[in-house]
């Protein structure tokens, strides 16, 4: 028999290897990017840093000088130092990264997939525990592979994985000892569930589920209270000791991660995030497959419920799980507000008792006797883990498609290559960046693989303050800077002489003293040649990538002139395929054009991006933000600049047209299209 529990394990590893390589190979050497970039390249950060500090694990750092906490970014330090959970997971690619002399993102991303792994093959080992079933153990183990928060956070950065790992086969070893008593099992399983704690606070909540059930045993005299002590001891004393220490860090060099718990005003507020809540993530955490399947099991127990019988030590497998659950939902509403924003916080709490009441709910199902149903249940069995995996996977792709309201990936993708651009701009390793409006403050050094500081906001008062730290370049995003930073602070220009503009940065050399410098030679002094150019000017024949070419009735000395009437939805149309660069790196899009309107403008500007027909980004541009309100009557002149994301297919195609939903007539003139 033994030969054939390995090859079943060989197998079941097999499988598991095979859908993470499907969802992750495509991202594997990625950039955080996309849903919560901002955190995980925090995260990412830390590792890294342990790079620059000599890898000393009790001094965590980041890249970034000045931190969230207390002080929103506006005070910096000299260290970078930082509190943090127990950083373990932070800390061992970094010594991989040492050894292998590399900081490449695929070191941490590999750790945490390999570590997801462990947690996969702990929940089939934990349901072939209750089931002795292999196929049912399969089923569940690829329920739990298949949630789409779990996929996509299965090979990034966050240590919540690993610490859902450790805390699963602990749990794992837990019920083992509830089956046959082996006191040894019930050591490692404390020890993995208090790793699991340390690394990440909210998994001390499975840990006192199991000293609370074991109390609860001692007094049901199901097991001894001696042996339950040094265990109890040596967990919490690690806990609180570390956490101590970790006060000191946040008290003494501050802090990039929240330190306070964010509960709910009131009943009613705690309705509202609910409600929030559920709209935001509630089909993230599994698909809507996966909850039809729960609601079928959930009927099937309710229908066969008398045909069920539980061993004496599951009921105090349900009591864990119920001294769980209560736990969990306590702290769900001491932190509520934290869950409208961040999906991985079901992987933190929920994630864990959904797959044991699956696990149960699965191994304790009667058995089908029928023959045929038997191996008809083998097809629905089959089927069922296709959809759940069609599922994730369509939802992977809306998860990472690039949206207009994504500024964390807009800044990752306007600092994509930037780490070999200032070395050739001669920025050394050693020299110190200001980045201005980062919407992600750890992602442009980790991409740059420079230390600095940063401004998330860029208000007048905070570069001016900002200017007096310690750096040695100014970096900032051509995509924000004439919306975001430029109209807060015009007179940075006189600060800044540029030294390199790739299209998507501009590298600049700050200087105390004022010195007169127009827009235009700031924006475009050193950028490279646009690598694609295309104009519309109503004077000559468009060329074939252009449609809903309209010329207006009137021509004003001799110039021909555009149109698009109020009855007509769509106007000048320009479509492109199968752009090579867009396939290198990350591009910059200009648009510049004449617009003539005698109201008030709504008309639009879109534009998509697709990448094998998929689309990777949409944009719409309100042309009533390009123009000034109070000059209708008159010829005004726009100009849009927007990033684009790398894609990793030559088969693209761009589309961009101006879109007439309110009804405008206008006049427009001289549209052209750049790509630098």
């Amino acid at each position: 028999m033994r030969p054939n529990v390995f090859q079943n394990y060989y197998f079941v590893v097999s499988i598991c290897i095979l859908i993470g390589v499907f969802f992750h190979w495509s991202y594997i050497t990625e950039f955080p990017s996309f849903i919560h970039a901002w955190a995980q390249a925090d995260h990412y950060s830390i590792t890294l840093g342990f790079l620059e500090n000599g890898l000393n694990f009790f001094k965590p750092q980041t890249l970034m000088y000045n931190h969230q906490f207390p002080d929103w970014w506006t005070t910096t330090t000299e260290t970078g130092i930082t509190s943090v959970d127990f950083p373990i997971h932070h800390y061992i690619p970094a010594v991989i990264m040492k050894i292998l002399g590399t900081q490449s993102p695929m070191v941490s991303r590999m750790y945490i997939f390999i570590y997801s792994l462990v947690g996969l093959f702990a929940v089939y080992k934990l349901t072939f525990l209750f089931s002795k079933n292999h196929l049912r153990s399969l089923f569940v183990m690829l329920f739990a592979a298949t949630s789409p928060v779990f996929i996509y956070y299965q090979a990034g950065f966050f240590p919540s994985i690993p610490s859902l790992s450790n805390t699963i086969l602990g749990v794992y070893f837990y019920f083992s000892f509830l089956q046959n008593g082996n006191r040894k099992q019930y050591y490692i399983s404390i020890l993995l569930l208090t790793l699991a704690a340390l690394s990440r606070t909210t998994f001390i909540i499975p840990l006192i589920a199991i000293f609370s059930n074991e109390f609860l045993r001692v007094c049901y005299k199901k097991t001894d209270w001696k042996s339950k002590i040094i265990p109890l001891v040596l967990s919490f004393g690690s806990i609180i000791g570390y956490f101590l220490y970790n006060a000191y860090l946040r008290e003494t060099y501050s802090s990039i991660f929240i330190g306070y718990l964010l509960p709910p005003e009131s009943l009613i507020d705690l309705w509202n995030v609910a409600k929030e809540v559920f709209v935001n993530w509630f089909w993230q955490y599994l698909s809507v497959y996966q909850y039809g399947f729960i609601l079928l099991l959930l009927v099937g127990i309710f229908i066969t419920r008398k045909k069920i019988e539980f061993p004496d030590h599951i009921k105090w497998v349900f009591g864990f799980v119920l001294i769980l659950f209560f736990g969990l939902f306590l702290f769900s509403i001491a932190m509520s507000h934290a869950y409208i924003y961040h999906d991985y916080y079901f992987l933190d709490t929920f994630y864990l008792p959904v797959i044991i009441a699956v696990s149960l709910g699965c191994s304790y199902f009667p058995k089908v006797q029928s023959y045929f149903l038997k191996y008809a249940s083998y097809g629905i069995f089959s089927m069922m883990i296709l959809v759940f995996c069609w599922a994730a996977y369509s939802n992977q792709l809306k998860r990472r498609t690039y949206h207009e309201y994504d500024n964390a990936t807009f800044t990752k993708v306007s600092y994509e290559g930037s780490s070999e651009y200032l070395t050739e701009l001669g920025v050394s390793k050693d020299d110190k960046i200001l980045a201005i409006d980062i919407c992600a403050p750890n992602l442009p050094f980790v991409m740059t693989g420079r230390r600095g500081h940063g401004i998330y906001r860029p208000t007048k008062e905070n570069i001016v303050s900002a200017f007096n730290w310690d750096f040695d370049y100014v970096i900032t995003q051509n995509g924000y800077f004439l919306d975001r930073t430029y109209p807060n602070y015009p007179d940075i220009l006189k600060h800044l002489t540029v030294i390199g503009n790739n299209g998507r940065i501009t590298v600049s050399k700050y200087h105390k003293m004022e010195k007169e410098q127009s827009l235009n030679t700031y924006l475009f002094n050193g950028t490279v040649q646009s690598f694609y150019s295309n104009v519309c000017n109503y004077n000559r024949i468009a060329g074939k990538e252009w449609s809903n070419v309209v010329l207006a009735d009137s021509i004003t000395n001799n110039n021909k002139i555009g149109e698009i009437k109020s009855e007509e939805l769509y106007g000048i149309t320009l479509k492109e395929q199968n752009l090579e660069e867009f396939s290198q790196k990350s591009c910059m899009l200009k648009l510049t054009g004449k617009i003539y309107i005698k109201e008030g403008l709504k008309s639009k500007i879109a534009f998509d991006v697709k990448e094998n027909k998929t689309v990777r980004l949409s944009k719409v541009f309100e042309l009533s933000d390009y123009i000034d309100q109070n000059k209708t009557g008159t010829w005004q002149n726009i100009e849009i600049v927007t990033m684009l994301p790398v894609l990793n297919s030559s088969e693209n195609s761009i589309l961009l047209f101006l879109w007439n939903p309110e009804k405008d007539h206008l006049l427009i003139d001289d549209f052209k299209v750049e790509f630098y």
